[in-house]
């Protein structure tokens, strides 16, 4: 059986505050090993809430957030964000997520920060706001931060404002978005209050859901003591990516809209502008006209989204013009048949 040793969390705790700004160094014993952020979540809920219990998040949101919830049988409140004229989405916390706040009874909070799929860096005096409401109301927040890496814009972690307040709050995060390395099965909550942490512990401990395989342990160790440079690279690379799809869009698919894009390597592609009347017909068109494989928009939200297109840009440069190429022709075929 392989036990975490303390320098895993040393190595984590590093990071955190030199790679992600936390302002202080989490101690090991606010570590929890979990096999992956999902994991976590669905832990969390189970531990911490009953049955029928609400529990909110913000749409359009990763489903697997959205399902766990479900599926532990609890009782999903969503709150929709809003675009501004720019396309960036805004969590309005003073005003419409202040007032569901008060008029449902909110046990569980999940943040997403940053925020998949919409690629949005929360600031800090959003966060803040969000700690005084939910601190207020004795919610506790869930603040999944796997991205956190992935930002290109100033990235404001949750647990260190929340704290500035007296809000509850469980940090999910994890070195597989990093790295690439989901498919070892490594990640970690971080929970600086001594209940929440109890909770959490006694609820994981005796199914020995803590436990990591000695790869996840070395993965883990490695990453976070020498792994700093190759992710800079990578970074980089995509940073150029999203740049330049930026451009092609602009240039030759003005129906496909890139939203302002703040972090993850995940874009999301307003395609409103292609006219289409229902996401059935935009998603045939993007499997089969286009021959692109992108998650559709109703995966994240039912309601508002099917007119959006989640594209996963981690690819090599060539790929990407490929994809583009593919998209442009079938605007162009699409526009003489019509």
């Amino acid at each position: 059986y392989t036990l975490q040793p303390t320098a895993i969390w040393e190595s984590a705790g590093r990071w955190l505050v030199e790679q992600q700004g936390w302002s202080y160094t989490p101690p090991p014993e606010h570590f929890a090993f979990s096999a992956s952020v999902v994991t976590s979540a669905a832990n969390i809920i189970r531990a911490m809430t009953n049955p029928g219990d609400q529990i909110a998040l913000m749409v359009p949101l990763y489903a697997p957030l959205q399902n766990i919830v479900l599926a532990c049988d609890r009782t999903l409140i969503r709150y929709h964000l809003q675009q501004n004229k720019s396309g960036q989405y805004d969590m309005d916390v003073k005003g419409s997520l202040s007032a569901l706040l008060d008029t449902k009874n909110i046990k569980i909070l999940i943040l997403c920060n940053p925020h998949n799929p919409i690629g949005r860096v929360w600031k800090r005096e959003e966060l803040l706001d969000l700690a005084r409401i939910c601190q207020k109301r004795g919610v506790v927040v869930m603040s999944d931060e796997i991205w956190a890496d992935w930002c290109f814009e100033r990235f404001t972690p949750f647990q260190p404002v929340a704290q500035e307040v007296g809000c509850k709050c469980i940090t999910l995060g994890a070195p597989t978005k990093t790295w690439s390395m989901a498919g070892l099965h490594a990640s970690y909550v971080v929970v600086a209050d001594d209940e929440l942490r109890k909770q959490y512990l006694e609820y994981t401990e005796p199914s020995f859901l803590t436990f990591a395989s000695i790869f996840a342990t070395e993965m883990m160790l490695v990453a976070y003591d020498r792994g700093g440079p190759w992710f800079q690279a990578a970074k980089a690379y995509i940073k150029a990516n999203i740049v330049f799809l930026e451009h092609f869009l602009l240039a030759h698919v003005p129906g496909v809209r890139l939203v302002p894009h703040q972090a993850t390597y995940l874009a999301w592609l307003d395609c409103s502008g292609l006219g289409f009347d229902s996401g059935k017909e935009l998603n045939s068109f993007i499997l089969h006209e286009a021959r692109l494989v992108l998650s559709p928009g109703s995966e994240f939200d039912d309601e508002k989204s099917w007119h959006f297109q989640r594209m996963n840009i981690a690819c090599s440069r060539c790929l990407l013009e490929e994809a583009g190429s593919r998209l442009l022709a079938a605007v162009a075929r699409r526009s003489r048949t019509r």
